[in-house]
């Protein structure tokens, strides 16, 4: 015999489905919805970033001549593209 706490098995039954067919998928569109905020906005400062880390660059390439400022031009191209997938699925 279950514990049931004086419920009938119909009305358990009946809080069980309403659980899985209305909170559970209530609560899953809110954290779909606020993941794809959270994706859309990180990737848009991970662009940000990218702008200012080759806005920099250029800065330091005028600055910096020969096999130098090519070794720096091919770190920074390298890792700056790690930028481009923060925020995509």
């Amino acid at each position: 015999m279950s514990d049931n706490k004086g419920y009938a098995p119909e009305l358990i039954e009946l809080h069980k489905q309403l659980l899985e067919h209305v909170y559970v998928q209530g609560l899953q569109s809110i954290y779909d919805r606020v993941e794809k905020k959270f994706n859309k906005d990180a990737h848009k400062r991970a662009q940000q970033a990218k702008g200012d880390i080759n806005s920099d660059k250029k800065q330091m390439d005028s600055a910096i001549v020969g096999e130098s400022s090519q070794a720096i031009r091919d770190s920074i191209d390298k890792h700056v593209t790690q930028y481009d997938s923060i925020g995509e699925k």
